[in-house]
């Protein structure tokens, strides 16, 4: 089919019509005010620009919590729901988030971090989530009461008498409550520092009179109570109560009651026989209440009395005086015994000491 020349007048306009269209639409799209379009060379221009990722913060985290658990602080944290969470950052200080000082305790992906305090305190905690874009969210803080540690209650003082050369005592006390797990005891007296990991401890009993123990309670960090002290009281035995003499002949029969324990109990009750009691003669050690000692010569006698503990301690001495007869039918031995003034019946013949006669 041919087109005739006015067919082909009428497509020839249409097309320049489009054509015109087409440069207008490409000109508003890519030319601004003032810009020409040049006939020779590229006609696309380069253009740069930079894109924009995600702005907003990622959420706080929940569930802040701190707990003691055995020698620290448990911090624990969950990430809010969001999924760009990448790390969490936990601080002393609410500021200079993202610096690595004193006050940082942990950064990481982790929901759970452990701090060991220094001394007796209140602490307070921050977190923040941290976006994979660096971002960090809002802060979440707790709070944590390092309780002051608890002194022991009381000190329980036992004296132990089974030994009649060395004398102990065993001081004994209850666990306080804790918070962190307590580490073991400090105990203190005259000079003396010991460290104890138990809640008992026996120690010789080598004093007279008072002394004070101090015991303090050592945590698993470290820190010590303040310290309780009691004053342990170790006495000497009472003297022999009810002292009294009966003499048939050159027979002295003393009688005497043994004294109430004080702190240890009596062992047995030591005589003498003299003016004073520091220097007068050893008759011997005696258990019981009765002794009888025959004198060979008469005159007048004084008889001490003291009571000695198991340690070895003496009472103070008390005594008494009596008339002893001569000996019936004893004069011809009397230049036989001119260096002693009288004999123990059933004594030891050591110089220093004379067992009195069993009753």
């Amino acid at each position: 089919m041919r087109l005739t020349k006015g067919q082909l007048v009428c497509v020839l306009i249409f097309s320049l019509l489009v054509i015109d269209q087409i440069v207008k639409i490409w000109i508003k799209t890519h030319m601004v005010l003032g810009e020409s379009i040049p006939v020779f060379g590229n006609w696309c221009n380069e253009q740069w620009a930079t894109v924009s990722g995600r702005t907003r913060p990622p959420a706080a985290p929940t569930e802040f919590v701190a707990v003691a658990e055995a020698g620290s602080i448990k911090l624990s944290y969950q990430a809010a729901y969001s999924n760009d969470v990448s790390n969490f950052e936990v601080r002393l200080s609410d500021s200079n988030w993202g610096i690595s000082d004193s006050n940082l305790i942990y950064k990481g992906n982790g929901n759970s971090v452990n701090y060991a305090p220094n001394v007796p305190g209140t602490y307070t905690f921050y977190v923040r989530s941290i976006s994979d874009n660096g971002l960090y969210s809002a802060t979440k803080s707790c709070s944590f009461n390092y309780f002051t540690i608890s002194n022991i209650s009381d000190i329980i003082a036992t004296f132990n008498d089974s030994s009649n050369t060395n004398a102990s005592v065993i001081l004994d006390w209850a666990i306080p409550s804790k918070q962190f797990d307590i580490a073991g005891f400090e105990l203190s007296y005259d000079s003396e520092v010991k460290f104890i990991n138990a809640n008992n401890i026996t120690i010789p009993a080598d004093w007279i009179g008072d002394r004070v123990f101090t015991i303090k309670t050592v945590d698993i960090l470290g820190n010590k109570s303040s310290g309780y002290s009691k004053h342990v009281v170790k006495l000497v035995p009472n003297p022999p109560t009810n002292v009294r003499v009966q003499v048939i002949d050159n027979n002295v029969m003393l009688y005497w009651n043994n004294a109430e324990r004080t702190t240890l109990p009596v062992s047995h009750v030591l005589i003498k026989q003299g003016t004073d009691w520091n220097t007068a003669t050893e008759v011997g050690p005696k258990s019981g209440g009765f002794t009888t000692i025959s004198e060979l010569q008469g005159g007048t006698y004084k008889y001490w009395l003291a009571s000695v503990d198991t340690d070895g301690y003496e009472s103070s001495a008390v005594s008494i005086t009596t008339e002893v007869s001569q000996p019936p039918d004893m004069g011809g031995y009397r230049d036989w015994e001119t260096d002693r003034k009288s004999t123990r019946l059933n004594s030891s013949h050591s110089a220093k000491s004379r067992m009195p006669s069993s009753a």
